[in-house]
C-alpha cells in the first residue's frame, strides 16, 4: 500500500504540472517567417519582447495565472488568454482532481472530494513558490527569430519523495494507525502528505535553459497580431516541467 499511495500522490503532482504546461494551443500560431507574405515583405515587429512572452507563459503554464498574458497580449478576458494559449479555458486542476479521485477509486479506496482537494491545494502551494525570469540571449529582428534563456526555480528531484517517505514511515510505525480502518488511514495519509508537500521549499538556485522564439501571428480579440512565441510551445512547456520538478518518478 505504501508504494501505491506514494505513486498516486506523485501522479497528481506530475499530472497537475503537465496539464498546466500544456501551453500549446489547439490552433498553433502561424510562423510569420515562413508564411507566404513573409517572402515578399519584412516581418512585422512585435512590440512585446520574447522574454516578456516567456514570463507570461510561465505564469499561465505553471502558476495557472493568465493575468500577465491577458495584459501584454491584450486579450479581452483571462478565459480568452487560456483558450488561445493553452487550448482550454477550464481550470486544469479540475481534471487533475478528477483523475486522482478515479485512481483512488480503482484501488478500492474511498477518498473524499475534500481529501483530493487538499492534495490539489498542496500542489498549488508548491508551484506558487517557484520563481522565474527570462532574458534575451540573441535576437534577429529582421528574421523574426530569437533565443531566450529561462531561469526557473525548481524542487530537488527527491524532495517530494523524501517528504512522503517521512510521513509514511511515521504513520506506519504507529500500530494504531496501521491497523485502523483503511479509508481512515488513506485520509490521514493524504492530510499529512498535503502538509508535507506544502512545506517543501525550492532549491536556492535556478535551472537554466534556452528556447528558440519566432514572431508568429496570434488571434487576439478576433484580430491577427504579430507576437513573439516559442518556436515549439509544447517543447517549451516540457522544458519548464522537467526543470522545475525534475524526475518525480523514481
Amino acid at each position: 500500500m505504501k508504494n501505491k499511495i506514494r505513486c498516486l500522490v506523485l501522479l497528481l503532482c506530475v499530472a497537475s504540472l503537465l496539464s498546466l504546461t500544456a501551453c500549446g494551443p489547439k490552433n498553433p500560431p502561424t510562423d510569420v517567417s515562413s508564411s507566404p507574405a513573409a517572402s515578399s515583405s519584412p516581418v512585422k515587429e512585435s512590440s512585446i519582447m520574447p522574454n516578456e512572452t516567456a514570463e507570461a507563459i510561465f505564469a499561465l503554464a505553471v502558476k495557472n495565472d493568465p493575468a500577465p498574458a491577458t495584459a501584454i497580449f491584450g486579450f479581452g478576458s483571462d478565459n480568452e488568454a487560456r483558450m488561445v494559449l493553452r487550448g482550454d479555458a477550464q481550470d486544469p486542476y479540475i481534471q487533475a482532481g478528477q483523475e486522482m479521485a478515479a485512481s483512488f477509486a480503482d484501488m478500492g479506496a474511498d477518498v473524499s472530494e475534500e481529501d483530493v482537494q487538499l492534495l490539489i491545494n498542496a500542489t498549488k502551494t508548491m508551484l506558487s513558490k517557484l520563481d522565474y525570469s527570462a532574458e534575451i540571449k540573441e535576437m534577429d529582428r529582421e528574421a523574426g527569430t530569437a533565443v531566450v534563456t529561462s531561469h526557473v526555480g525548481y524542487f530537488e528531484d527527491d524532495a517530494i519523495k523524501n517528504a512522503m517517505d517521512g510521513v509514511l514511515n511515521e504513520i506506519l510505525a504507529d500500530p494504531d494507525a496501521a491497523m485502523g480502518d483503511e479509508s481512515d488511514l488513506y485520509s490521514v495519509l493524504i492530510h499529512r502528505f498535503a502538509e508535507a508537500m506544502s512545506a517543501i521549499e525550492p532549491a536556492e538556485d535556478t535551472r537554466d535553459f534556452d528556447t528558440d522564439f519566432q514572431v508568429k501571428t496570434l488571434s487576439v480579440n478576433g484580430q491577427e497580431k504579430s507576437v513573439w512565441m516559442p518556436a515549439d510551445p509544447s517543447e517549451f512547456g516540457a522544458d519548464l516541467s522537467d526543470n522545475a520538478m525534475g524526475d518525480l518518478s523514481n
